[in-house]
């Protein structure tokens, strides 16, 4: 582990208790983008993330009008023209949700039980976005930069469909150039469609242990490019076929095993298999 990586995540440890009350500040806001009634709301969750973001001293970090619901948008490109850009898209809009639902608390009223967080967007997509923006603020602030270039798109109507993400993807071509798109839910959204992904593909990495146990890495894009930019050394990966097992070298795996986050096989009724026709925007 280098101690780039070693820096951020003792950095991630010490301002844990921050990040969670952080995560729990934008779960409490409503943003139910399918129901007019938290049209401000939603709006209201766009501008918490765009001043988060530009308090991470994120360039560019703005609210973007679309049609709908806006979209949020970042940069870091301090690594410079040399290393990788990482695009990571996520959604801050949720699905209604009332206590006739079935909820045991008020699900904009996030609590901790058991070790979990319950709260509407906890899990989509609010939780997950957060991990990727608390991640780069951990090497930001630790390190002073991270190993790889990082635009952050987050958009309000994932949830219905995302019926203005293209035109938005249309007009800001050059926003969205990058060599991995990471996207942290296992769907096909118009954004896999809209942007130019002739050279993205979602790979399953298996990393065999002793005992014979698969963690298995989801990655977008390159994934000899995406594993030299995660680890900072030079990786060979065996080729693959689409949507099928790509081998990782033996010493990614020892990395990946020292990470304390815990990766779990992806089930066996997830689609692995992506769009096999990329459509470029018209």
């Amino acid at each position: 582990m280098t101690a780039r990586v070693s820096g951020a995540i003792e950095y991630a440890r010490q301002h844990g208790a921050r990040f969670l009350d952080e995560l729990f500040e934008m779960l409490r806001i409503p943003s139910v983008g399918a129901d007019p009634a938290f049209a401000a709301d939603t709006r209201r969750n766009a501008g918490w993330l765009a001043a988060h973001l530009a308090a991470l001293g994120l360039d560019k970090a703005c609210v973007m009008e679309t049609a709908g619901h806006p979209v949020v948008y970042g940069e870091w490109l301090g690594a410079g023209p040399d290393k990788p850009t990482v695009l990571v898209y996520g959604h801050y809009d949720v699905v209604p949700a009332v206590m006739e639902d079935g909820w045991d608390t008020p699900p904009f009223e996030p609590v901790v039980k058991d070790g979990k967080i319950f709260a509407r967007g906890a899990t989509d997509d609010k939780g997950q976005l957060f991990i990727h923006v608390k991640a780069l603020e951990s090497y930001l602030k630790a390190g002073g930069a991270a190993p790889v270039n990082v635009k952050i798109l987050l958009e309000g109507e994932e949830e219905v469909s995302s019926p203005n993400l293209v035109p938005w993807v249309k007009e800001h071509q050059d926003l969205i150039q990058a060599d991995v798109r990471l996207i942290d839910e296992l769907v096909e959204i118009p954004l896999l469609d809209a942007v130019r992904i002739e050279k993205s593909a979602v790979i399953i990495l298996e990393c065999p242990r002793d005992p014979p146990e698969i963690a298995q890495v989801l990655a977008i894009g390159s994934a000899g490019r995406l594993l030299r930019a995660v680890y900072d050394a030079p990786v060979k990966v065996e080729s693959g076929r689409r949507g099928h097992p790509v081998r990782v070298p033996d010493d990614v795996v020892d990395v990946i095993a020292q990470s304390p986050v815990a990766v779990e096989p992806v089930p066996e009724t997830v689609s692995r298999q992506p769009s096999n026709t990329p459509i470029e925007p018209k």
